[in-house]
Order: C-alpha cells, then sequence, then structure tokens
C-alpha cells in the first residue's frame, strides 16, 4: 500500500508536466475576408492553424416579422488551404424570444444552408461551426432545441461560447447541447462612467475563476485583445467607440488627457463619424500584456483539464500591433 501511494505521489508531477499547451487562434470578426502581410506573419510566427470567422448574425429587429441574416461576409481573397476556418454565427437572444417553437428547426435549416453557401462560395471545407449567443433562462429552451437541429442538419460538431455567469450558474442558464463549449474571459462589467474596466476587472473575475472546473463541458478559453471607448455626456453613456484605443485620443488636438484612460473634448467636433460636444468624457478600456498574464495566471491555478484551443479576440492590426510579438506564446505558455 505505502509502495502504490509512492508512486502516485510520483506520477502526479508526471501527469501536471505532460499538459499540452494550447494551439493559438484568433477570432477575425470583420464583414471582409482580406488578410494582408503583415497579418500573414502574425499568423504564421504563432503557428496559427485554427480561425474562428464571423459568418454572419442573426437578429429579430423591432418592428419586424421575422429573422434577418445580417451582414454575411465577403471575401476579398480565397482563405489559404492549410488555415482551418470555423464558421460563427452570432446570434441576438431576442431571435430566441420571438421565434416559435414550431419553427426553430426552419430556423436550423436556413442557418445551415446560409453556413454551407457561404462555404462553398469561397472554398470552404469545414469541420466545425460555432454558435455565439448569451442566452438566458427565458431562451434557454428554444435555443438548445435550435443547437440540437442544428447540429443534425450541418452533420458537424458544434461549439457554442459560454459567458462567465453561466459558468457559475450551470443549474439556472443549462448545460447548451454542443461537444465542446468556449469560455469567453471577458465582458464581466457594465459599461458605464465608473473607473472599473468592462471587458477585464480582477475582482470581478475572481468571482468565477472557481467555478470553471466544475463546468460539466470541455472548453477551450477566449481571452480580449480588443479596446474601445465609451463617449459620456453628464454622466451618462452615449456611444460605444469600437475599436479605438487610447492613442486615438492621445494624438487628436480636439481632446486632452485628464486622467488614466480619461479624455475630454475641448471643442465640438466629429470624431470618426461621432458628434462630440465640448467637454464629453471619452473612457479608453483596453486590456494590458499584464492583465493578460493575470488573467492566465488566475485561471491556471483554478483549471483541473487543459485548454485545447487559446483564442484571441479579435484578429485585427490595431489590436495585435498594441502588444509585444510574442505575447500570444506567452499567454499559451502560462496556462501549459
Amino acid at each position: 500500500m505505502f509502495l502504490r501511494a509512492w508512486l502516485f505521489l510520483l506520477f502526479v508531477p508526471f501527469l501536471a508536466c505532460q499538459r499540452p499547451t494550447p494551439a493559438i487562434s484568433f477570432y477575425y470578426w470583420k464583414t471582409t475576408y482580406q488578410v494582408s502581410a503583415a497579418d500573414q506573419q502574425v499568423l504564421a510566427a504563432n503557428q496559427v492553424l485554427n480561425l474562428y470567422l464571423r459568418y454572419f448574425d442573426l437578429d429579430w429587429p423591432p418592428g419586424a416579422k421575422e429573422v434577418s441574416m445580417l451582414a454575411p461576409v465577403k471575401f476579398g481573397q480565397t482563405p489559404d488551404s492549410n488555415l482551418h476556418i470555423i464558421p460563427v454565427v452570432f446570434i441576438k437572444n431576442r431571435v430566441f424570444l420571438q421565434t416559435p417553437d414550431s419553427l426553430l428547426v426552419v430556423l436550423a435549416e436556413h442557418v445551415a444552408a446560409g453556413i454551407q453557401s457561404i462555404s462553398e462560395t469561397a472554398g470552404i471545407h469545414y469541420r466545425e461551426i460555432q454558435v455565439d449567443c448569451d442566452w438566458t433562462r427565458r431562451t434557454r429552451d428554444n435555443y438548445f432545441k435550435f443547437l440540437t437541429s442544428l447540429k443534425t442538419k450541418a452533420a458537424v460538431p458544434l461549439s457554442a461560447t459560454i459567458r462567465l455567469h453561466q459558468v457559475k450558474y450551470p443549474v439556472q442558464s443549462g448545460i447548451p447541447p454542443v461537444s465542446r463549449g468556449l469560455l469567453m474571459y471577458y465582458n464581466m462589467g457594465y459599461i458605464a462612467d465608473v473607473p472599473e474596466n468592462s471587458i477585464y476587472e480582477e475582482k470581478n473575475a475572481a468571482k468565477y475563476a472557481a467555478a470553471i472546473p466544475d463546468y460539466p463541458l470541455p472548453m477551450d478559453l477566449a481571452l480580449p485583445i480588443f479596446s474601445w471607448g465609451i463617449q459620456i455626456r453628464n454622466g451618462k453613456v452615449l456611444h460605444l467607440l469600437n475599436k479605438m484605443n487610447e492613442a486615438d485620443f492621445a494624438q487628436d488636438s480636439m481632446f486632452e488627457k485628464t486622467a488614466t484612460n480619461r479624455y475630454k473634448a475641448k471643442q465640438a467636433g466629429f470624431k470618426s463619424g461621432y458628434y462630440f460636444q465640448e467637454n464629453d468624457l471619452v473612457k479608453i478600456e483596453q486590456v494590458s500584456s499584464s492583465n493578460l498574464k493575470e488573467i492566465a495566471a488566475g485561471i491556471r491555478a483554478n483549471k483541473q483539464y487543459p485548454f485545447q484551443q487559446l483564442i484571441f479576440y479579435d484578429f485585427d492590426a490595431r489590436n495585435y500591433n498594441r502588444y509585444e510579438k510574442t505575447i500570444f506564446k506567452d499567454i499559451a505558455a502560462a496556462l501549459h
């Protein structure tokens, strides 16, 4: 008995050493697929084999009589045949509030056909589909029925995005009927005129990290490299300024820096299509390299099984150029 226990203690560290380093992947979240030479260098340097490509959005806009397929991706070039493209469909939660139970199978058929049509046009042979929807308890049943139908119609494995609150409350949220989950480790706060960063805040992350090992679905991990600005007037949020970072305002004479990640409009005017009144505030939210390393360390301390994929959101030169070239490999290694 003593010998068995001794051998087991030796074997456990060996197993830990065998934990694989997750493969590095990216989300490509643009309406036109066009990979530049610089993009290709980043993909090659990080040995990226999988690219999670947003194909289209599904929404049921207010006043509409049916679901709409919005902004299907167009291709400025044919994807490299060595790159595995995973189609991603983003679905607004209200689609499942308004779609009758009797039409969920039809909706799944249309989604499967839309993915197939886009893929054939671009010469893409996909082996997986991912669905991105922040479902709620009210929409859970309809969403899960849709996923079950889509899995049958598409005849390939499905993965689904999982928000942190869905990990923490699996009984209330339910477990989607898919092969794998994709844990979105970001957007964990309120977009508001407050000091906290809504993309990532350590104290908020700590509330969820301990629940990750108990989630009854194998998961991959998505981390944020995007940034945005929040336009604020008289304490109220007006707009979310997507893909804007601190450099956009630090180099603009129309704005002055008032605090860390905070700017104020010195005069009225337009910037990137948004109108600013004098004294409007801008709060910049982004995630630093040290934040990413902090996230990896926190997750690694709690996670009991390995992530196969580490996916960064999203693949854009404005995002990856803010980081040192080795950051993606560094984070993957930290999760090893």
